[in-house]
């Protein structure tokens, strides 16, 4: 083989290698999120959900009720990367729309950090529960509490 050839060779191991590994290291976390309450006023559980930005998340949105349930998000649907969203019809960015006796799945990946209103609607009543929030942690923010960690640890360790 000509030493080009293995050059090329050793480039395509090298993507193939660098795709299989970010194909492994892409499972998403799986949140299951309950509509509970009453017709009058549906609630999320849990109420409050936590991101970090740049990870996956698959959602299980599920809906027992015999009324269609909203999901109102704010601008968290602007925020993220939706690989796919399956069992509704009615999406916007502020809300999605949660079929009478279904589940919903979203999978993504939140892009920016931020906190966002989060709660249920009865689609028909225009009645909500509870207001609950999504939360983002945006890698900065990660950054900094491994750096103030790190300091830590070492103030401690020199004791």
């Amino acid at each position: 083989m000509a030493p080009w050839q293995l050059l090329r060779l050793g480039k395509y191991a090298l993507l193939f290698a660098s795709i299989a590994s970010s194909a492994i290291a892409s499972t998403p976390t799986l949140i299951d999120i309950q509509v509970s309450g009453t017709s009058d006023a549906p609630v999320f559980e849990p109420a409050n959900l936590a991101f970090d930005e740049g990870q996956e998340y698959l959602l299980v949105f599920i809906n027992d009720k015999p009324d269609s349930i909203t999901c109102y998000y704010d601008q968290f649907g602007q925020k993220v990367f939706t690989r796919y969203l399956q069992g509704t019809a009615n999406v916007n960015q502020d809300s999605l729309v949660l079929p009478p006796n279904s589940k919903v799945l979203w999978h993504f990946i939140p892009s920016e950090g931020g906190k966002y209103p989060f709660y249920a609607s009865n689609t028909s009543l225009n009645q909500s529960g509870k207001k609950g929030e999504i939360a983002v942690k945006s890698v900065k923010d990660k950054e900094k509490e491994v750096q103030a960690e790190n300091i830590k640890n070492h103030w401690v360790n020199r004791k």
